[in-house]
């Protein structure tokens, strides 16, 4: 397959060229890199005519690390490739789609229409092709909106880099017991309170729902529980409640498969940028493919996995490769940060579920630690991208990954990120040495050298916690 550097960002959201009304180019890199994703309008081009996505359906889209999700006035459309269990191993054999949305007869029957909102300073730019055929400064959002789905009821897409978060707000006095989601598969609820939409071998979870009502400037937690209509769509039951307040439920959806993973025809993502003081680009991100470009020299040459992390030098102008690697074991391998130090080295971190990932003698930790779930990794590159000064896990027995890093002048490398661990490795002294709820954030500092931590603390209360930046005050504090 032939392969156009520049059609890596016809497939992600580049926010790494330009700086637009007097956004810091620091401020423009950390929100690119943090757990938001954003939405962009599916616009024709003024020239051509041609949509971002072709397909006419689509009003707009979202790309996260999953795979990209198109919206439709029935709500989000997900792909995902279906398995043919009669091929070994699962093959997959083409592509079903799941939705989390509304009945389509219901949303024409409402003439909904999705409206953009929350408008990021940060612009998305498209380099495909001709010049003249190029897309530049496209808004990018923080929220999609369907205004009354149903009577007085409204739903608020966010999306994360590897989920997708609904928002149902219900005015007062208006009935929840009206609000049917769909997903076009069948729905299975399980004991643990989730669902479990499934079609031709593919799953979409959603995760336990919460609900919540602001009450005197509180936010007051209210029981909510799905329910299977008898139409095969998805409600909530909801407990003790004031209908005469307004509620929002949040429910949290989630899908296993990246689509066109596997190795063969996927789909690149650019998850992290940043820019050393020459004016070169180091981006990071993942790649499903054997032919993603890499450079003669680079520090590993062959694709490892079903999906690997690539980082890649650009000159000051983005006309040229300097270098570009892959990283990654046998398993699914994904970048969400990545930072540059004054003599040119990259410093990479994000999470990995392979037990064979790249680690070097004398490593912090050279074992992987998360069973069927993943570690955190850390890893150093020289400035040529021909070497790895070091490398090694961070992690418990459980799921960890690390959202941010930051550098300070002695080479030591402070990170940040989210931990389902009971046992993930803090120091003696630390702030909190004790897991407080199903995830936590997590602060760790590594020695230069990575062979040691500095030390490492918990940062959470008895709900989900985590963190998603990072940064470093002139004194060291976090």
């Amino acid at each position: 397959m032939h392969f156009s550097w520049w059609n890596l960002f016809h497939i992600t959201l580049l926010c790494c060229c330009f700086v637009v009304d007097e956004v810091a180019a620091s401020e423009l890199y950390a929100e690119h890199a943090s757990t938001t994703r954003f939405f962009l309008a599916n616009q024709a081009h003024p020239r051509t005519g041609k949509t971002l996505v072709d397909q006419d359906a689509v009003v707009a889209f979202v790309q996260t690390q999953q795979g990209r999700v198109l919206f439709t006035p029935a709500g989000a459309a997900i792909g995902m490739p279906a398995a043919d269990k009669t091929k070994r191993g699962g093959a997959q054999s083409g592509t079903v789609v799941l939705q989390a949305g509304f009945a389509p007869g219901h949303a024409a029957k409402r003439a909904l229409s999705p409206r953009l909102a929350a408008p990021s300073p940060a612009k998305a730019h498209f380099l495909v092709g001709e010049r003249a055929n190029w897309r530049t400064d496209q808004t990018m959002y923080g929220e999609l909106v369907y205004d009354h789905v149903w009577d007085g009821i409204s739903v608020t897409y966010l999306a994360g880099a590897d989920h997708l978060r609904m928002r149902v707000t219900v005015e007062p006095h208006a009935d929840p017991a009206r609000i049917a989601l769909h997903s076009g598969g069948d729905m299975q609820l399980g004991a643990d309170g989730t669902i479990t939409a499934s079609l031709a071998g593919a799953e979409l979870h959603w995760a336990t729902p919460q609900a919540y009502q602001e009450v005197g400037g509180r936010r007051l937690a209210r029981t909510v529980f799905y329910r299977i209509l008898p139409d095969g769509g998805l409600g909530f039951s909801i407990d003790g409640f004031d209908p005469s307040r307004a509620l929002t439920i949040e429910p949290q959806l989630s899908w296993s498969t990246f689509l066109g993973g596997g190795g063969g025809s996927g789909e690149e993502t650019a998850e992290a940028v940043t820019v050393d003081g020459e004016g070169h680009a180091y981006v990071t991100g993942a790649t499903p493919t054997a032919d993603f470009p890499t450079t003669a020299g680079s520090y590993a040459v062959d694709f490892h996995g079903r999906l690997d992390v690539y980082v890649a030098k650009l000159n000051p102008d983005g006309s040229a490769l300097l270098y570009s690697t892959f990283i990654g074991g046998r398993h699914d391998d994904l970048p969400w940060a990545v930072k540059v130090d004054a003599s040119g080295h990259a410093y990479v971190g994000g999470y990995t579920r392979s037990d064979n990932f790249p680690t070097t003698p004398g490593a912090y930790d050279q074992t992987f630690g998360g069973n069927f779930s993943s570690d955190a990794f850390l890893v150093k590159l020289d400035p040529a991208g021909a070497a790895m000064e070091y490398g090694t896990y961070l992690g418990g027995d459980f799921y960890e990954v690390i959202t941010d890093l930051a550098l300070n002048e002695a080479g030591e490398v402070t990170v940040v990120g989210e931990t389902f661990s009971s046992d993930f490795p803090t120091t003696p002294g630390a702030f909190d040495e004790t897991h407080g709820g199903s995830m936590d954030a997590f602060v760790a500092k590594f020695n230069s050298a990575g062979s040691g931590l500095a030390f490492a603390t918990y940062l959470g209360g008895a709900a989900d916690d985590g963190a998603a930046r990072l940064a470093l005050a002139p004194n060291g504090n976090v």
